[in-house]
């Protein structure tokens, strides 16, 4: 019983940090115009496959389970498995290409796994998002979780709406004006404290540090999102971190202490608690938190205002997504494994944005979004029928791409050039029109963190510990990166 519910929260488990906002409604080929995503690639097809029974169509190369078959056979545990997630993706793009067919959630899927595509899809969605050809999927649970005006969830023109609203309280400009300072504070005071870490497992002074780094993150993101003088309120982020515990827990609302029904009633909390503190940011004019700024924000095309509603619904997202501590483990632990690299690091700011750059392609925190298509697409000369599922294989277009025996010593030896500085545009990110808002903020909270640690701190990596990274969602090693700091 107890491998049954694990299986149906792994089935239930979908990506939660920024860098994996659903891509939009894109991929449609109009009538006359020519696709950049063409290709002279082609696939036979199955009676089962042409569930129109009219013309044949060219699907991508690959398999699907007969539909009388139950999702616990086809690839959906393989795919949301935190083991296998990663290299399913590059297993099958090695066997079928970096396009290919299959069944997720016993529905008809098509997987791409191809950087390369992935920008390219950027581009189309861009040129085609008024066909409305897709929409975001997500399981019904994580829609009440989330919230149904989440960026997350919405699509089409609502999405372009609630993102005109948000993207200018997360803007460039304000990441060195306003957030930077927060952070660099904060960034100090946290690693200061990690010297006096009282809770060890050895008596060599070992700690694991993804549980220190995902409370940090936790609450630099409520620092940003109430302002740097605000006081958080007692209980909120242990509401935050039981609210994101449901995002990989089965749908078991109904059973009252289950993780799914505790994070529902945290999330009721943490409406409570954020009310009253939207009321203040709307009497207080001059308000530098993020907070302040959503609640003031006026879209200049309509003239439309956040709901409280749709404040709410977006402040969990974006906290959630700000509070992933996913590639600041993975830069921790390249820098333990590669300390050549520190001396790189120090030349200056341009080499920690590209080291910074790497880490994010090389140990994607997301691995993977979902897309549910409204009509039949056309991806580089493969269709794909309405009703199908299309996933955006992050782990496998990014991560199959570096050898982590050699990519680091390419790194150190390679001079930067403003061409390798593409941090906010890297496909972790996403791609296009739905790239994620906060990406500027993820990294410079990453930047700060990178430059602080080479510059001042030295520690060490504990012995005989598993370093293998797995998704739970977000990519951590397995034994939480047991470190002596200092």
């Amino acid at each position: 019983m107890y491998g049954l519910i694990c299986s149906f929260a792994l089935l239930w488990a979908t990506p939660a940090h920024c860098f994996v906002l659903p891509l939009s409604r894109h991929d449609v080929q109009l009538p006359g115009e020519t696709s950049p995503l063409s290709s002279n690639r082609f696939a036979s097809v199955t009676s089962e496959d042409n569930d129109a029974n009219t013309s044949p169509m060219r699907l991508p190369p690959g398999r699907r389970t007969p539909r009388f078959i139950s999702f616990l056979f086809d690839d959906s545990l393989r795919l949301l498995n935190p083991k296998t997630m990663g290299s399913y993706q590059t297993r099958r793009t090695n066997q079928y290409g970096d396009i290919f067919k299959t069944n997720i959630f016993g529905k008809p899927t098509v997987f791409v796994t191809s950087e390369e595509t992935l920008t390219l899809m950027g581009k189309e969605e861009g040129r085609t998002r008024s066909t409305k050809g897709t929409e975001a999927f997500f399981p019904p649970h994580h829609q009440s979780l989330f919230g149904p005006n989440s960026l997350l969830v919405q699509s089409g023109e609502a999405h372009d709406q609630l993102r005109r609203l948000i993207q200018p309280s997360l803007s460039l400009n304000l990441m060195t004006t306003v957030y930077e300072p927060i952070i660099d504070q904060a960034m100090d005071e946290f690693l200061n404290t990690l010297s006096t870490v009282e809770k060890t497992i050895d008596e060599d002074g070992h700690f694991e540090l993804v549980p220190h780094l995902r409370s940090f993150f936790i609450s630099i993101a409520l620092q940003i999102l109430l302002g740097k003088s605000s006081k958080v309120p007692p209980g909120l982020a242990e509401d935050l971190t039981t609210w994101s515990k449901g995002l990989l827990a089965a749908p078991l609302t109904f059973i009252p202490w289950s993780t799914a029904a505790k994070a529902m009633r945290a999330r009721e909390r943490i409406v409570a608690t954020m009310t009253p503190l939207m009321e203040q940011a709307r009497a207080s004019k001059g308000d530098d938190s993020l907070l302040g700024r959503l609640v003031s924000t006026v879209d200049e095309e309509t003239g439309k205002q956040l709901s409280d509603q749709e404040i709410m619904d977006n402040v969990l997202t974006l906290v959630f997504a700000g509070s992933d501590a996913s590639a600041a483990t993975s830069m921790w632990l390249t820098l333990s494994l590669h300390p050549q690299l520190k001396e790189t690091l120090k030349k200056g700011p341009q080499e920690v944005e590209r080291f910074v750059d790497l880490v994010l392609q090389a140990y994607p925190p997301a691995p993977f979004s979902m897309r549910l298509t409204k009509q039949q697409l056309t991806i580089r000369d493969y269709d794909i029928p309405a009703g199908w599922l299309v996933v955006y294989g992050f782990a496998g277009a990014l991560a199959s791409k570096h050898d982590k025996n050699t990519c680091w010593d390419t790194f150190a030896s390679e001079a930067s050039g403003e061409k390798d500085a593409v941090v906010s545009g890297s496909a972790a990110f996403g791609t296009g029109p739905r790239m994620c808002p906060g990406r500027y903020l993820a990294a410079l909270e990453l930047k700060t963190m990178c430059g602080k640690l080479v510059e001042k701190y030295d520690w060490k990596l504990r012995e005989d510990q598993n370093l293998k990274q797995s998704y739970t969602p977000g990519f951590f090693p397995r034994d939480g990166l047991q470190i002596r700091f200092g």
